[in-house]
């Protein structure tokens, strides 16, 4: 094997360890609401992104709170970042 050369590398590509092209990644941040939980307003972040995004790697929350109106719960409310791949 040459130097400068992985396994994995010898096995995938021709190109020397450390000369491959890193992925470029970009966050922002969103905010999404459901009605009936938290694990719902994360996957509605998500599916919305993902109508104008395409190589969603991961939502990472930052927040999330309950709406109260009249002493019960009405909404369940989530921000975060999420992180997707820029294509070149």
């Amino acid at each position: 094997m040459p130097l400068g050369m992985s396994m994995r590398s010898r096995e995938t590509s021709n190109v020397p360890f450390g000369r491959r092209e890193m992925a470029i990644v970009r966050n922002i941040d969103v905010t999404a609401q459901s009605e009936s939980s938290f694990d719902d307003a994360c996957r509605t972040a998500v599916i919305e992104a993902a109508k104008t995004l395409r190589g969603i790697m991961s939502f990472r929350i930052s927040e999330s709170e309950c709406v109260v109106e009249h002493d019960k719960i009405i909404a369940y409310r989530v921000t975060g970042k999420i992180v997707f791949q820029v294509e070149r």
